[in-house]
């Protein structure tokens, strides 16, 4: 499950491990804008985070 945060104004998500992410892709809306960021899904090819949730896209490192 992903936690809601705002960060500086800007909504983010957060699992229970710490790691934060820019979309909840459990929710249909995150998930069409995740569709077409690039450098969210790039983010998370490149992430080497063993932690991460399968929910959360455009992770933070």
């Amino acid at each position: 499950m992903l936690t809601p945060i705002f960060i500086n104004g800007q909504k983010l998500y957060q699992d229970s491990f710490g790691n934060k992410y820019q979309y909840d892709l459990s929710n249909p809306i995150d998930q069409m804008s995740y569709s077409t960021d690039l450098d969210a899904q790039q983010r998370d090819q490149l992430s080497t985070t063993p932690t991460r949730n399968s929910n959360g896209g455009g992770i933070y490192e």
